[in-house]
């Protein structure tokens, strides 16, 4: 994967979609997480965002996920 990545191609990836609001469950779990992001600011994640994000919603979703290396 490159990086940085969109909260909406984190959403494809991990089967999140379809939703109403493309990528937006990604988006509430990054607001609570990182606070201090200014409202409004484009979501652009790291590979240690990123991959906190997919253990966050791996384990909500009750799945075991491999982070990509």
């Amino acid at each position: 994967m490159r990086y940085p990545v969109t909260p909406l191609e984190l959403s494809e990836e991990l089967g999140l979609l379809p939703e109403a609001r493309a990528g937006k469950k990604v988006r509430d779990y990054l607001r609570a997480r990182y606070p201090d992001k200014k409202p409004g600011e484009k979501w652009l994640l790291d590979k240690e965002q990123a991959d906190d994000v997919r253990q966050h919603f791996a384990t909500k979703l009750g799945k075991a996920t491999r982070i990509a290396e």
